[in-house]
């Protein structure tokens, strides 16, 4: 057994006053969080909710989907009308009391895209303070949340007239739009014909320009921006929506050479006859690949104008010209491993599998880092449309939809750009999962 002696310490000499106990550290005084932040959210709900409410966001079903406050964004089933786009980032902090951690308190910031973006935040810590100042049971803690230390504002006012601002700038833009889209109009009425002079054209089909000039109602004229060409776009109703104008050379200011008048989505351009189309149609996603099929195989071939819009065209072109769809894929190859591969994954994700429908993409092969399509085989090859052709009817370079829904679930990761791999692999995960 160890004695008292055994455990001091020695100081010198051998009597028991030349022994010392050892000095023993105090222990340290452990604090508990007395609050949460879901505590904090609890306490001020009402203002949350009617925060929250302020730029279309429903606070009960933001809260049901918060598992940690680490600063992650949440954007789905959240919205109070179908389809708003809002999203919310949440982030927890300590809270401090005479320097000791007694609780932790919610900054929420709450945001919508929509009437020109508006963005509110919520921010706990009035409310964490006088939670704990009732706790201690301190005089000046009255209230249950900051709406008692501060005035009161009309969270639901403050959203009407915001909403009312920005309903007038949206009025304000749209009436701009028509009438742009309305002169346009009748500007493109009296342009002329292009016959092939364009630099634009010439650049993409050489001594093929002509032809190419002749497969769509293309007009030249000039502007600000120098020389273009323009041809018209179609919405669903079959009625012209909008205009795309091409320029020889970058717009200034703008990285790209193209501009767009009236409406998008959904809206589109053929190549060739209509009439033509039969069993199986050809969707590009720009003109001079479209022309380039064209010109390769004589067949019509419909413009989307965008890997995003190809959602929209496929199922509108089955519906009212073939059951079978075909898209010249753009393989867009440029920093795959930061990028993914855009107009092969949109592309993909458009067509159809199994039933009686064989849908399939067409795709131009490369092995560099760039973005390549039909057209830029043609230019490469010296305006050879023996080059396409051959590209053209080599099943190698067809690729469909993996009939197996989890390899096609794989397969279109490495499609993804880089920021949307790690979410779709758990998704991959969830999904085996549940299939197992």
């Amino acid at each position: 057994m160890t004695s008292t002696i055994d455990n001091l310490k020695r100081k010198g000499g051998d009597q028991l006053s030349d022994w010392t106990a050892p000095k023993r550290t105090a222990s340290k005084a452990i604090i508990t969080h007395r609050f949460t932040s879901f505590d904090v959210l609890n306490d001020c709900f009402n203002e949350f909710n009617s925060l929250a409410a302020s730029v279309g966001i429903d606070g009960h079903a933001l809260l049901n989907k918060i598992d940690s406050f680490n600063g992650q964004k949440i954007n789905k089933h959240i919205a109070l009308t179908k389809n708003d786009p809002v999203f919310a980032f949440v982030r927890e902090y300590v809270f401090y009391w005479n320097k000791e951690p007694v609780g932790h308190y919610p900054v929420i910031t709450l945001n919508t895209s929509k009437h020109g973006g508006q963005s509110e935040t919520f921010n706990g810590l009035e409310a964490a303070t006088a939670r704990y100042k009732r706790a201690l049971g301190l005089d000046d803690a009255k209230g249950l949340s900051r709406t008692k230390t501060a005035p009161k504002r009309d969270f639901e006012a403050e959203a009407k007239a915001r909403k009312a601002k920005a309903d007038q700038t949206e009025a304000k833009q749209a009436a701009y739009k028509a009438k742009r889209l309305n002169d346009f109009h009748e500007l493109f009425k009296t342009l002329p014909r292009e016959v092939g002079n364009h630099a634009y054209l010439i650049k993409k089909f050489g001594h093929l320009a002509p032809l190419a000039a002749l497969s769509i109602d293309l007009r030249s004229g000039n502007d600000k921006h120098g020389d273009f060409i323009a041809y018209a776009l179609h919405g669903q109703s079959g009625r012209v929506i909008g205009y795309q104008k091409i320029y020889a050379q970058n717009i200034e200011g703008r990285d790209d050479n193209k501009d767009f008048i009236g409406s998008m989505g959904g809206a589109f351009a053929i190549v060739g006859d209509a009439e033509a189309v039969t069993g199986r149609a050809y969707i590009a996603e720009g003109l001079a690949n479209a022309i380039t099929y064209h010109l390769a195989t004589g067949k019509p071939c419909f413009v989307a104008l965008n890997a995003g819009n190809l959602k929209n065209i496929v199922p509108f072109v089955r519906g009212n010209y073939a059951d079978n769809i075909t898209i010249l894929a753009d393989n867009d190859r440029k920093n795959l491993a930061q990028n993914g591969n855009t107009g092969i994954n949109a592309a993909l994700k458009a067509i159809t599998y199994g039933g009686k429908q064989y849908d399939y993409l067409i795709i131009a092969p490369c092995d560099n880092a760039v973005n390549w399509d039909l057209n830029d085989v043609l230019v490469s090859d010296g305006y050879n449309i023996e080059a396409v052709q051959a590209v053209v009817n080599n099943k190698e370079n067809r690729r469909s939809v993996n009939i197996d829904p989890l390899g096609q679930r794989l397969e279109s990761i490495e499609l993804l750009p880089r920021n949307q791999r790690e979410k779709a692999v758990y998704a991959l995960l969830a999904y085996a999962v549940d299939c197992a």
